[in-house]
């Protein structure tokens, strides 16, 4: 952005909101920064940075630029209510509910802070107030598209199916309403017995978005509403990543809770040993927690993924020898016999078709070469189908069958060597299974 001067705050501010409104948020933070930067005293620019770098997805950094415009005007209570919401996003639930009190008590009018009230209060298993929290933004605003969402929820929890369904519906049919989390109304509407309307609202997501940046399909797939795709959509996976990157070495707890990467390793380092260090791809790189483990092993390290800011953190380790921002089927298409392995923690898991990606694999690998991967098992029926849960490493993800993973593998050049059952990751300390697969590619003839 260009540099403005003190004259022309109103109008950066201005700029910055419709960026924010837009979705445009680098451009939003740009220009906030900009304004603090001129008048360090400006709550409301403080505040608004703050409610910038939480949808940017760094809550700690949104909490303290929020903090900082209670220091300059403790009375803010947008600052208080954008607090509230990155605790929330951190998974500091109780740690919300009185930041969101404090808000509803500077700002009474305040719908919103009253609905994300009742969404904590609900995470922590008090529906009662939860409810009633749910009613008072309703009487505030009636067309609320989020506070219904949230009541039809609470309805449905407490088994009050048709008025549930009233809400619910309600929800859906407010024209004006923010379209940020279709996938979450959908489903509610399905929930709720109205399949059709799930249907509908679906149908129209993807007729406004056919990039299908919300993982509609997969979402429709998931409630057997549509037949499951090939893979899950690449604009939604760049989103996803895209606000999970600068919190997913953090929210991954390293490799404790989310074990994919260390299984990977564990199993690339049970290898034959080689006459040489071998050159090895990172397929989905992501933040770089594969690449720690076996940089020591390579003698030249490339790591591939479609996510700009997860490679920005990669790059940052100084890891890799190499790293690219591209689409993995077709990157690895165009590498012919240029890697000796390739390992790839809890990204084949984002296609329900394998064959092409098994066969670009394939295509990169040197005769004998090791494809290692991780995937989630699926018990019997089809060969993939939509993942049923919701956790750190699941989100558009699908599962496949042990008998299609060795078909695949056969019909792609490569021999199964393994196929061993593991703890793929932890969601609420619960532990979710997956499979590590090891391939060896066969001698060309």
């Amino acid at each position: 952005m260009t540099a403005a001067s003190p004259a022309g705050i109103p109008q950066a501010l201005q700029a910055a909101f419709e960026h924010y409104q837009a979705g445009r948020l680098a451009e939003a933070e740009a220009l906030y920064r900009e304004v603090v930067r001129l008048d360090p005293a400006h709550a409301d620019a403080h505040a608004n940075l703050g409610a910038t770098l939480r949808r940017r997805g760094e809550p700690a950094q949104a909490i303290a630029a929020c903090k900082k415009a209670l220091s300059l005007n403790p009375a803010h209570g947008r600052a208080c209510h954008h607090i509230a919401n990155a605790l929330l996003d951190q998974g500091r639930t109780a740690e919300a509910v009185p930041a969101y009190r404090q808000a509803i008590a500077l700002e009474p009018q305040a719908a919103d802070s009253y609905n994300n009230l009742a969404v904590a209060l609900r995470d922590l298993g008090n529906i009662a107030e939860a409810t009633e929290c749910c009613r008072q933004a309703l009487r505030l605003a009636p067309d609320y598209a989020d506070a219904l969402a949230t009541f039809a929820d609470l309805l449905l929890r407490g088994g009050n199916v048709a008025e549930a369904a009233a809400a619910a519906r309600r929800a859906a049919g407010i024209p004006n309403r923010a379209r940020s989390n279709e996938r979450a109304l959908g489903r509610l509407l399905a929930r709720c017995g109205l399949r059709d309307d799930a249907r509908m609202l679906f149908e129209a997501c993807l007729d406004r978005d056919p990039q299908d940046r919300e993982g509609i399909r997969v979402a429709m797939a998931q409630l057997g509403l549509a037949a499951a795709p090939a893979a899950a959509s690449p604009a939604f996976l760049e989103a996803m990543y895209e606000r999970r990157s600068r919190d997913w070495d953090r929210s991954a707890a390293h490799l404790d809770k989310y074990r994919a990467p260390r299984l990977v390793a564990e199993r690339f380092l049970r290898l034959p040993p080689a006459a040489a260090k071998p050159e090895i791809l990172d397929a989905g790189c992501g933040t770089g927690l594969l690449g720690a483990l076996v940089r020591d092993a390579a003698s030249r390290l490339a790591g591939i993924d479609l996510s700009r800011p997860m490679l920005e953190q990669a790059r940052a380790k100084h890891l890799y020898d190499e790293l690219f921002q591209e689409d993995l089927v077709a990157f690895m298409s165009l590498r012919t016999r240029s890697y000796d392995v390739v390992l790839s923690a809890a990204t084949f898991i984002h296609f329900g078709d394998l064959r092409p990606v098994h066969e670009a694999a394939a295509n990169a690998l040197r005769d004998g070469g090791w494809l290692i991967f991780t995937v989630f098992p699926l018990a019997a029926g089809a060969d993939f189908s939509v993942a049923a849960i919701d956790g750190l490493a699941l989100s558009g993800c699908f599962a496949h069958s042990r008998d299609y993973l060795a078909r695949v593998a056969g019909a792609s050049d490569f021999e199964l060597r393994s196929m061993e059952n593991v703890i793929h990751e932890y969601v609420d300390g619960r532990p979710v299974d997956g499979l590590v697969v090891a391939l060896q590619r066969k001698a060309s003839p």
